[in-house]
């Protein structure tokens, strides 16, 4: 990509600001500065992605943004029933983020666009208001325990493969510390997680493979009464 293409590129797509200073290490604490990619090529069997490769790129990009800062500024809500064969309980997953980001006040802000390996990549800054900041110590604490997930999500459904790689690794997160923890399976698990790593995600096989760390705060675990 030529110097002048870079410029008009950043300009359109992005909106990006002229006095940011980047740092090679920030703290998600105060600033969240996380890096995204999406493929120039299009998605294997999306008839839709046509037109200029660049800018399917960038859309594909500020696309899935909101939805990890999401995950990063307030969470995600889950409810977690294990499949349990022995009751004729098959196994429930849902995940629903805590809030979303206002697309008025909250934005944030893409720089840098490189192509690299065929793929498109972005810098991604958000800076977390004192509110934010707050509720991210409060998340910290030694009160919430730290877990890591592994999830997996078809290349070729774009956007919503992403989102189920994410599930997928919420749910393994969760599982593996549920799992750890209690005897006997518990009829319903219920919290929150907050992502405050930055996701690790490639694509192999036609499968995003996706890693995630996360704190975790468990409402309630109802089990069952008897067998």
């Amino acid at each position: 990509m030529t110097k002048l293409l870079k410029i008009i590129f950043c300009s359109i797509l992005f909106s990006v600001s002229a006095s940011m200073i980047f740092a090679q290490h920030v703290s998600f604490r105060n600033k969240i500065r996380i890096k995204l990619w999406a493929p120039l090529d299009a998605y294997p069997g999306l008839e839709e992605q046509k037109g200029n490769l660049f800018q399917n790129a960038a859309e594909r990009i500020k696309e899935i943004t909101p939805f990890i800062l999401d995950g990063m500024v307030y969470g995600w809500n889950f409810e977690y029933t294990p499949k349990d064969k022995a009751r004729g309980v098959e196994e429930y997953f849902d995940v629903q983020p805590v809030r979303t980001l206002s697309q008025a006040n909250e934005k944030p802000v893409y720089s840098s666009p490189l192509v690299e390996s065929q793929n498109l990549t972005v810098w991604v800054d958000f800076e977390r208001n004192e509110g934010q900041i707050s509720y991210f110590d409060s998340w910290s604490s030694l009160n919430h325990p730290q877990i890591k997930g592994k999830g997996t999500g078809e290349q070729k459904k774009g956007f919503e493969g992403i989102k189920d790689a994410y599930k997928d690794a919420i749910l393994d997160a969760v599982y593996t510390y549920v799992h750890a923890r209690l005897k006997n399976k518990p009829k319903e698990v219920t919290g929150r997680v907050l992502l405050f790593r930055e996701p690790r995600m490639y694509v192999s096989a036609g499968q995003y493979k996706l890693e995630l760390d996360f704190f975790l705060e468990v409402d309630r675990i109802v089990l069952y009464s008897k067998f």
